[in-house]
This record gives structure tokens, C-alpha cells and sequence, in this order.
């Protein structure tokens, strides 16, 4: 917790593809980019992805559903696509 506690975040000179919970998403009472626009000064984009924080990679009991797990792996394999044929379109202003 000491850690979490001291850590200050520093601006990133690269793009971000930020992968969150559409349920945390839904849930957030704050902007949905979090405070990561300010962090990422080459540009940002959310993806939204089934879930929330915790359910995005696995489920209560440790078994991830297989539909989320697969929807992650594919919205990360078109960004990982994306870059290696430089064919990702960014947006400048994430809504």
C-alpha cells in the first residue's frame, strides 16, 4: 500500500490504448478517460471491453469467462495488428 500511495504518475511521451471494463465504465461517475489524457501525450484511446477492473482477466472464483478473456485478446490483438501495419487511426479527442 506504501507504494500505491507514493507513486506519482509520470506523463508518457507515446500513445496509450487503455483497455478498461465497460461495467467500470458505466459505473464511473468521472470521466471515462480516467485522468489518462493528461498522462498520455502522444494521444489515447479506450477500448472498452466486457466487465469490470477485476472481471476483464478473470472472475471471482479465478476462472476467467471465456467470452471476456477472448474479447480482450482480440480488441489487444487489433492494436498489436494495428501498429505492426500502421494501419491504427487515432483520434485525437477520446469521447
Amino acid at each position: 500500500m506504501w507504494a500505491v500511495a507514493s507513486y506519482a504518475p509520470q506523463t508518457y511521451a507515446g500513445w496509450i490504448d487503455l483497455f478498461l471494463g465497460n461495467e467500470s465504465l458505466s459505473n464511473s461517475s468521472t470521466n471515462s478517460q480516467l485522468g489518462w489524457r493528461n498522462l498520455a501525450a502522444g494521444g489515447l484511446e479506450i477500448h472498452a471491453v466486457p466487465g469490470n477492473h477485476t472481471t476483464i482477466t478473470r472472475t471471482y472464483d479465478a476462472i476467467p469467462d471465456e467470452s471476456q478473456v477472448r474479447l480482450l485478446a482480440e480488441a489487444l490483438k487489433a492494436c498489436i495488428d494495428g501498429v505492426m501495419t500502421d494501419d491504427v487511426h487515432r483520434q485525437d479527442v477520446i469521447d
